[in-house]
């Protein structure tokens, strides 16, 4: 969930929902504010969480780890090698 700039009362937005959109090029999203509808831009949503060309290209990935994780290895990015 991605919190709303500057308006803190408004429901913060699913962040898959904002890639999706920015994916199909959908400018900008109505969101319900103090009882008011604004509009926000989908891509200032997203500045901040992840690179613009990073999104386009679809190189963004993210993790939800819940539970244990004691003894496990997880590598993450460009060209990454274990070595041991």
């Amino acid at each position: 969930m991605k919190p709303v700039p500057s308006h803190p009362e408004a429901e913060p937005v699913d962040y898959d929902l904002l890639l999706q959109m920015d994916h199909n090029n959908v400018d900008v999203y109505p969101v319900l504010s103090g009882g008011k509808m604004i509009v926000v831009k989908v891509r200032e949503m997203l500045s901040g969480v992840a690179r613009e060309a990073d999104r386009q290209r679809g190189n963004v990935t993210n993790f939800y780890i819940g539970g244990d994780v004691k003894d496990s290895t997880l590598i993450a990015g460009d060209e990454n090698e274990i070595k041991r």
